[in-house]
């Protein structure tokens, strides 16, 4: 029989054993006594990308992350892993898998065709004020509900001539797609021609100034065949509209007695003013960035300014004051509503996101923007 005794002390153990031998017979062993030390070697565990969270736990262990995301990085600062994010670049909600919804109208900006308006899903975030399906800014009747035939108008419109339609016929930049205000214009010029059925006319397509000659030829010819196969496919026959294609030779002539030259940007003009409501701030931003763009100043540090939002509000704060500062939002008050700023460059640094500008800033609220 033998009787042990021992500890354990951290990775240390120490025992000690005693040999009684109850038996008759001589055993060599009886009455022996045994010493033991034994130490337990840590086992490393690794870190490939040294965030501090172990490789096996660690569920991005080849891209540095953040411990509260279980290893994982999140560039835009919301709290959403990138892997899951389906907007990384963007500080954006969970509900919508990390994007930002700055009208907060339930669609996305990315898929929201009206950005900093709130309207509806059916019309990719556009408002439709009157209900009549017919998003705003194509409703030529936006108070008045109509049917889409009749471009949103109680009753359909009427023209004298041709000129409103082909005036006011538009393709998107460096398309020829006929859009749905197109498509309606040109739905107006069926049934002009069908009361006209004598009438034949040229349809001719043209372009902007952006471009080579031969590709803006190509591009003026594949829109004046949109329109005339639109018109054929609603049942006026080929013969009667002829086609031509101008590319970029005879641009849309001004009307000289209207034509007002543009002033020239001054530093004056490229300076935030806080005093200005948030809406023509944001659009002033809009239209010169990224160059001259546009600029503040907050403790005596000039930034240039490149991305905001508009946030709506009924508080009378003094302009320029910043009222909610947050890991991912720095919301700075106007002369109405507010602003959140998005996207910034201080001078002498890069251009960060909002989310990375402020974690190495101490912007507080309070603090004022000039």
């Amino acid at each position: 029989m033998i009787l042990m005794l021992g500890v354990n002390y951290k990775e240390y153990s120490l025992a000690y054993s005693y040999d009684i031998t109850t038996s008759s017979m001589r055993i060599p062993s009886n009455g022996s006594h045994g010493l033991m030390l034994a130490y337990r070697l840590k086992q490393i565990k690794k870190d490939y990308d040294k965030d501090g969270v172990i490789d096996e736990e660690d569920e991005c262990p080849k891209i540095k992350g953040s411990a509260s995301l279980k290893g994982c990085p999140d560039r835009d600062g919301d709290g959403i892993a990138d892997k899951e994010d389906e907007c990384p670049d963007d500080p954006g909600l969970k509900i919508y898998k990390g994007c930002p919804d700055r009208d907060g109208d339930g669609v996305i900006d990315k898929k929201d065709r009206c950005p900093d308006v709130p309207g509806i899903q059916e019309l990719d975030g556009c408002p439709d004020s009157d209900g009549d399906g017919l998003q705003d800014a194509l409703d030529r009747c936006p108070n008045e509900k109509g049917p889409i035939e009749n471009l949103g108008c109680p009753e359909a419109p009427s023209i004298d001539t041709l000129e409103y339609v082909f005036e006011h016929l538009q393709f998107g930049f460096n398309k020829a797609i006929l859009n749905f205000h197109a498509q309606n214009l040109l739905t107006m010029a069926g049934r002009y021609l069908d009361n006209h059925p004598t009438m034949i006319i040229k349809i001719i397509g043209h372009t902007d100034h952006i471009g080579t000659h031969l590709y803006n030829m190509k591009l003026s010819k594949k829109r004046a065949k949109a329109a005339q196969k639109y018109l054929v496919d609603g049942g006026i026959k080929k013969n009667r509209l002829k086609v031509d294609w101008k590319g970029k030779t005879e641009p849309i002539k001004q009307e000289k007695d209207l034509a007002t030259q543009a002033p020239k940007i001054s530093k004056e003009m490229t300076r935030i003013n806080w005093n200005w409501q948030a809406l023509k701030i944001h659009n002033w931003i809009r239209g010169l960035s990224p160059i001259p763009g546009m600029s503040t100043s907050w403790n005596g540090k000039r930034m240039r300014v490149f991305k905001t939002s508009v946030i709506e509000s009924s508080e009378n704060d003094l302009p320029g004051i910043v009222q909610k500062r947050s890991k991912n939002e720095l919301i700075i008050s106007t002369g109405k509503g507010c602003l959140s700023l998005t996207e910034i460059q201080q001078d002498g640094k890069k251009r960060l996101l909002i989310a990375e500008f402020l974690r190495g800033c101490t912007v507080s609220v309070g603090d004022k923007f000039i």
